[in-house]
């Protein structure tokens, strides 16, 4: 790396600590730059150019309060960022190591294969989250967000057969009758209601 070249990250990591922020939000993150005078304008093209010569995908914008942003959105890339900065950086590496933690963590979160997909929409409606948590080896958030995403809903018709089992088995609780077919106490209760049974 050329004497210039350091110069200008000493100079951008300052910067960045003074005016600049970097957050993780979701599953995305954003490390950013702001200046409200035409000459930051200029401070960031300058730094854009930079970025471009090493393919970091970055935006320099204007609000309504005529202040200008870089912002670069790319995990990577502002990975990359800060692999250049961290040598110069002064007061925000412990923020930093932090918030590159969480990203890290984000990215090598457990990806859900095609067969727990599979999995969860086949039995989503039959048997319960913590059982399907259980099988799949997954937090029960995991489950509702991934059903979520699917539009999974747990809206589940009675079949003959279940309500044939309700009706010959009118001397069992509700309670017994539901751990025979795998639903709550308050559905059994609710059928059981609808078909006048006592």
């Amino acid at each position: 790396m050329r004497q210039h070249e350091k110069e200008f990250l000493a100079w951008l990591a300052g910067f960045w600590e003074g005016e600049g922020n970097f957050y993780v939000k979701g599953s995305g993150a954003r490390f950013q730059i702001g200046q409200s005078k035409l000459r930051g304008k200029r401070i960031l093209l300058k730094t854009k150019e930079y970025f471009d010569k090493y393919n970091i995908d970055s935006v320099v914008s204007k609000d309504m309060n005529n202040c200008y942003r870089i912002r670069v959105s790319n995990v990577k890339d502002i990975r990359m960022i800060f692999n250049f900065l961290l040598p110069y950086i002064q007061f925000r590496k412990e923020e930093i190591n932090y918030k590159l933690n969480l990203i890290k963590n984000k990215i090598s979160a457990k990806r859900w294969s095609v067969s727990e997909k599979i999995y969860l929409i086949k039995n989503y409606n039959l048997i319960s989250k913590d059982k399907i948590a259980t099988s799949l080896d997954r937090s029960i958030m995991a489950i509702i967000g991934k059903a979520n995403e699917l539009k999974l809903t747990r809206r589940r018709c009675w079949t003959k057969e279940e309500i044939e089992i309700l009706n010959s088995h009118t001397s069992l609780s509700m309670k017994q009758i539901g751990g025979k077919l795998n639903r709550s106490y308050g559905a059994v209760k609710a059928k059981r209601y609808r078909l006048r049974l006592s």
